[in-house]
């Protein structure tokens, strides 16, 4: 199991979940969360007793802690498979696991308000939970998009529909496809984040952190428990796929360990995907042909496809002029 789950449970415990809901809501046997809120208890006793924290193992990451904090700093929420990208470019030559504990370690923990549930109105906390659980990297409303950058390319009625949450009811997969820039994850986040609002439990994942979980998962022997925890919602929405081929580089089996979790949503859950390469490339791109296809036929079997082919916002954003700094009187 890993560590981010592990801390996803104690979270869940610490704010009042039994363990048996936290089994229920992330997948898991009973006995697993059981064992490990034993083993976080034992821990923290032992931290007690011993006045402090152990000293952590040496490791060849360890003369890159600086370098960790200071993106961390400076982006605060940059992602664990960027910061292992900047340290392999900096010579570090380990694995993407031990990178991905260490952020989770040094990474600034915000303070967080009390949730204070009795203000809410009826249905009102249930929404903030699903979208909370949801995970999305940025909340923006629909009626925040752009609709004229792109008119020509992106049909609004249609997108407006897709936000209504029918094709999730009906269990229809949905892919955006197009070059980056166009505004996909925008609006594939704006349209999970509507099924929300419905009563539609959604997860929000790129692909490179899905193949990051589902990997680690590999090691501790918990993939079939990942596997039911990405199928068990309504709507499982899978950003920036192709965008890197991090995600192949990091994982031999990724085309495998994505067939499983589409196999086990297909027409069973709805599930939306957004890509910036055609269908024709999955197989170079995954480097297993035969099994690419057999991914691409229950992604799209059925599905709902959008193709835009538009102007890039942030293209366009880059080469308008900066307006000049007032002068000084």
């Amino acid at each position: 199991m890993n560590e981010e789950l592990r801390h996803e449970i104690v979270r869940r415990r610490q704010g009042g979940a039994s363990m048996r809901r936290i089994a229920r809501d992330l997948g898991l046997a009973r006995a697993t969360v059981q064992s490990v809120l034993r083993r976080w208890q034992a821990e923290r006793a032992g931290r007690e007793a011993a006045g402090g924290v152990p000293a952590r193992r040496p490791s060849r990451l360890d003369p890159y802690d600086e370098t960790i904090r200071q993106l961390l700093a400076r982006y605060p929420d940059i992602t664990i498979v960027r910061v292992f990208q900047e340290l392999r470019a900096q010579g570090f030559t380990g694995g993407l696991t031990v990178v991905r504990e260490r952020v989770l370690e040094l990474r600034p923990q915000p303070l967080r308000e009390p949730v204070r549930r009795f203000e809410t109105a009826p249905g009102v906390q249930a929404q903030m939970d699903y979208i909370r659980e949801a995970r999305f990297r940025e909340r923006r409303p629909l009626g925040a998009f752009d609709w004229e950058f792109n008119r020509q390319a992106i049909d609004r009625t249609q997108i407006e529909e897709l936000a209504g949450g029918a094709f999730i009811e009906r269990q229809d997969n949905l892919v955006f496809v197009g070059q980056s820039g166009v505004g996909k994850s925008f609006l594939i986040q704006a349209i999970a984040e509507a099924a929300c609002v419905l009563g539609y439990s959604v997860r929000y994942t790129t692909s490179a952190d899905l193949l990051m979980d589902l990997t680690a998962s590999l090691a501790d022997q918990t993939l079939p428990e990942r596997v039911r925890y990405y199928a068990r919602f309504d709507l499982l929405v899978i950003d920036e796929f192709g965008f890197e081929k991090i995600e192949r580089s990091n994982s031999p089996q990724a085309a495998n360990l994505l067939y499983k979790v589409i196999d086990a949503r297909t027409r069973q859950r709805a599930t939306a995907l957004v890509t910036n390469i055609d269908f024709a490339a999955w197989g170079d791109y995954l480097g297993d042909a035969p099994l690419a296809m057999a991914f691409l036929d229950r992604v799209v079997d059925g599905a709902i496809i959008l193709k835009i082919n538009g102007k890039s916002y942030r293209a366009h954003r880059a080469s308008m002029p900066k307006p000049a700094p007032n002068a000084k009187r």
